[in-house]
């Protein structure tokens, strides 16, 4: 499928949605804002996972159980999913959900979306926060949503963290505050204990949310008020992409042809991407931080594909993967650097 949205054996896309239509249009759509129970059923998440023993074939040919090796399976359409050891416990996708209810619960928030990528390797739920939301400039609001996601193939902890939304177009981004990577806003549980007997801790550390969105708008409204004209772009691009001489030791360095291609679509966006045009946006560093997080949810190569192809590893890549360290990393070099002349920006750090 153009997606990583997982499929059901009937075909039916594990997703639900409130509100716009996802760029992939699969995916049960609700008119109404859905309760956890209601949306792991429009998702069709309403699936177990089970751990198996895994057996391998001894010289006698006989088959013997592989020790602290366990297999994780899907109890409806028997796929295996991954390979984890003896201390690994299963969150099951009712329990993650419920456990969004405890920490959040309904009144707080409003469940957007929730789904399986990877044949139901990942699950998530996305909701957006009451009463967080900021303009920047007229006609550009970026909103606070919380993203909890786990995974069924030991690649992800339980983790609930704060997300904000540019809406209009969707981009999703997180910033980088401190050196300790927002830890102080992100709740992550190791599948190896009881889920529930933590739920008042994290309800402790997402109580910091709404202080983490201001800080973020803060931030971003600095973004805005500062001048980014052609010149500042192209050193930023340049160092983002890690592009020129300055950044190889050979004198005869040239760009690889991926980069170069990253490099005209970054600086394209900065310039025609969505929203850009708008008065107060235009020739700015927000305008910048934009022309990134556009390029890695829409953009960016995944893997050997080209530019903008519908890869199914894209979201994951956006939302858990590199591209949310590419992310932080745009939102460390705009506020701790300038960019003058081309000159790499590690180099005239901003005092």
């Amino acid at each position: 499928m153009p997606s990583e949205i997982s499929f059901n054996s009937q075909g039916e896309a594990e997703m639900m949605y409130f509100g716009a239509t996802p760029w992939h249009g699969h995916g049960t759509a609700l008119d109404a804002p859905a309760t956890t129970a209601e949306a792991i059923n429009a998702a069709h998440l309403d699936w177990r996972v089970e751990m198996e023993p895994v057996y391998r074939r001894n010289q006698a040919g006989q088959e013997i159980v592989i020790p602290n090796q366990r297999a994780i399976v899907r109890a409806d359409n028997g796929k295996d999913l991954g390979m984890v050891t003896n201390k690994y416990q299963t969150i099951q996708n009712t329990d993650a959900f419920q456990f969004y209810d405890e920490i959040i619960g309904m009144g707080d928030a409003i469940i957007h979306s929730a789904g399986a990528l990877r044949d139901g390797k990942v699950v998530y739920l996305q909701a957006k926060l009451k009463d967080v939301q900021a303009e920047i400039v007229s006609g550009d609001m970026v909103e606070g949503y919380m993203l909890l996601s786990t995974s069924h193939d030991g690649s992800l902890a339980l983790q609930v963290r704060p997300t904000l939304m540019r809406v209009i177009c969707w981009n999703t981004f997180q910033a980088a505050l401190s050196q300790r990577r927002n830890s102080s806003n992100v709740v992550t549980i190791r599948h190896t204990g009881s889920i529930h007997d933590k739920a008042v801790k994290a309800r402790e550390a997402l109580g910091l949310t709404k202080q983490y969105f201001y800080q973020v708008v803060e931030g971003v409204n600095r973004l805005a008020s500062r001048s980014f004209g052609d010149n500042q772009m192209e050193s930023f691009a340049n160092t983002l992409l890690r592009r020129g001489k300055e950044f190889d030791d050979s004198e005869k360095a040239r760009p690889h042809a991926y980069t170069e291609e990253d490099f005209i679509c970054l600086m394209d966006l900065f310039y025609n991407g969505k929203g850009q045009d708008l008065k107060g946006v235009q020739n700015t560093a927000w305008a910048a931080l934009n022309a990134v997080t556009e390029f890695v949810d829409y953009h960016q190569r995944v893997g050997h594909g080209g530019l903008r192809d519908a890869d199914d590893r894209r979201q994951q890549r956006a939302w858990f993967g590199k591209g949310v360290s590419y992310k932080e990393r745009a939102w460390n070099l705009l506020h701790n650097h300038t960019f003058i002349n081309g000159i790499p920006s590690e180099l005239i750090a901003v005092n």
